[in-house]
């Protein structure tokens, strides 16, 4: 059992059984063989059966006095009720390597196209949900009637890393566009991102200043920053087949100043380094802050 701990909605725990003897591993769920012969004593007639018992004669009296056959076996199994092949995994194994058990189901493909829908893509790796608008300082944008919530995209929330406080705005807040709206900090490194749009702080997300890392592991859900009561007609963002280009042309963009300018070599997938800042220096840190979080111009 996995208990009480972390795992994915669409992770199904199940009893499997299969036979030993045989060739193939064929599982099969304990609650549809019920009337098998391998649970009866009848057992004993199976060719494979008679095969695997046929070099034990002691073996084979025990077996026929037996409820099951000796090569019957059952095995706590889990699967994803939600994948097209239902791949059969120990518990054991699923536990100890698994991310279906641990709070990366989140960036698992199978969960995002079900759990979010078609509201969801991927470009190079970086999620983007089709439903929202994006800032050139990697902020998200949702209108709701007369107001506007805020939060990091998921490639701001990956380059910041792993953060360890936040400083909001407070309610009431005149902002401007393009300037520092809230202060980040991230292993000792300071960043102020950019408000992506002018107007009057109405709401904050105060479960941030208990647990900052949510913009890291939700950032279009339980990690959204503030929303805005807009002020004005200066709001610049793109979406839909527009916001997925340029998101494609700024991970280019940070690929070619992190490794040819900073000489920070990539794996190679090109995924995003965890805890960045560790790798870089305060100046190369602001760079990439500056360069990505408070640009200058427009989209």
């Amino acid at each position: 059992m996995i208990g009480t701990s972390i795992k994915c909605p669409f992770l199904e725990e199940i009893k499997m059984a299969y036979c030993k003897a045989y060739p193939i591993k064929k599982m099969i769920p304990v609650a549809s063989i019920k009337e098998n012969p391998c649970v009866t004593p009848t057992h004993f007639h199976c060719p494979i059966y008679e095969e695997g018992a046929k070099d034990s004669v002691t073996f084979h009296i025990l077996s026929i006095s037996a409820d099951s056959c000796p090569f019957f076996e059952e095995s706590n199994m889990m699967y994803c009720k939600v994948y097209p092949i239902k791949k059969m995994i120990p518990i054991s194994a699923m536990q100890l390597e698994s991310c279906c058990t641990k709070e990366a189901y989140h960036e698992c493909d199978a969960y995002l196209n079900i759990a979010e829908g078609d509201k969801t893509v991927r470009v190079k790796g970086f999620l983007m949900k089709s439903d929202l608008s994006y800032h050139e300082g990697h902020t998200w944008l949702k209108r709701e009637k007369d107001k506007v919530k805020v939060g990091f995209d998921d490639f701001a929330s990956q380059l910041l890393g792993n953060i360890e406080k936040v400083e909001l705005p407070v309610r009431g807040e005149q902002v401007k566009v393009n300037n520092a709206l809230l202060k980040v900090k991230c292993g000792g490194y300071i960043a102020e991102p950019s408000s992506p749009l002018s107007g009057t702080v109405v709401e904050v997300n105060e479960c941030l200043l208990r647990n900052p890392n949510l913009i890291q592991r939700d950032p279009y859900g339980q990690g959204w920053l503030f929303t805005i009561a807009p002020s004005g007609n200066d709001e610049r963002s793109l979406s839909g087949i527009k916001a997925q280009e340029w998101l494609d042309k700024e991970i280019d963009r940070f690929h070619s100043l992190l490794e040819r300018e900073m000489g920070v070599t990539l794996t190679d997938g090109g995924e995003m380094i965890r805890d960045l800042h560790e790798r870089l220096s305060i100046n190369e840190w602001n760079r990439l802050i500056k360069a990505f979080l408070r640009p200058e111009g427009g989209i």
